[in-house]
């Protein structure tokens, strides 16, 4: 089972999210970059200085686009393999849980 982790994403991970989503660094200053989309209304700002990005500030990111870590993972690292949601089954637990019906 794999578990997609949004902490200690390396600036050049982001970097290649931001490309992928279709966005452009339009300049840099004091250690900070600004990227741009013409389909976001506001840009986005990274700290160019501290690496790995915040998890926070990758939170926000994600939110902006609707994207999940699951999306994010399959983005930044293509060769990830996943289940689709409707091959996972629930497991049983309880008392009850190996209990046939009707009896």
């Amino acid at each position: 089972m794999n578990t997609f982790n949004i902490s200690n994403i390396s600036l050049s991970d982001m970097r290649k999210y931001l490309k992928e989503k279709g966005c452009k660094k339009i300049r840099t200053k004091g250690g900070h970059e600004i990227w741009s989309n013409k389909n976001l209304d506001r840009d986005i700002t990274l700290q160019s200085h501290v690496d790995p990005v915040f998890e926070f500030i990758v939170k926000q990111i994600l939110k902006k686009f609707g994207d999940n870590k699951e999306d994010f993972h399959k983005i930044i690292n293509p060769k990830i393999k996943t289940k689709p949601a409707g091959e996972i089954k629930p497991t049983k637990r309880g008392k009850r849980a190996n209990k046939k019906p009707g009896k």
